[in-house]
């Protein structure tokens, strides 16, 4: 029970990992890449995880789609945790490279969520709707 203390679990197979000891997803030994780890973690509902392992992940020198998705990772955890205000500054500092490469959809629906959660409901609509009428790039 030691550990599982303090966890966040949402499945019955997260319970089991633990116990068994396996990697988390800020677990550097998985493998993967930090980003695709911090986005795992977020689709799972891990927003602590996902800060965790962005907080080590250094953006300098990385590529201009790396740095987009980094934003658009971070966004969404400080989405996560409630800061509307944050989040929108973080996707508005990364729009241009965002919206140009093969993260637009995700950071369409980021700043969607962004927007809705500052109750600016009309760019909320708007960027949502651009999503859904875009290309998909099978991350959101």
């Amino acid at each position: 029970m030691r550990r599982l203390r303090g966890k966040v679990l949402v499945s019955s197979d997260e319970v089991d990992e633990i116990l068994a000891g396996v990697a988390s997803f800020a677990d550097v030994q998985t493998g993967q890449s930090p980003l695709v780890r911090a986005l795992r973690a977020l689709d799972a509902g891990r927003v602590d995880d996902a800060a965790e392992v962005l907080a080590h992940y250094d953006d300098e020198g990385a590529q201009k789609d790396d740095r987009a998705l980094s934003a658009i990772l971070r966004a969404r955890v400080a989405l996560g945790r409630g800061e509307a205000k944050e989040a929108a500054q973080l996707l508005g500092n990364s729009e241009t490279i965002a919206t140009s490469g093969p993260h637009k959809r995700a950071w369409l629906l980021a700043s969607s969520r962004a927007a809705l959660r500052q109750g600016d409901y009309s760019k909320a609509s708007e960027q949502a709707t651009l999503a859904v009428d875009g290309k998909h790039d099978g991350m959101a």
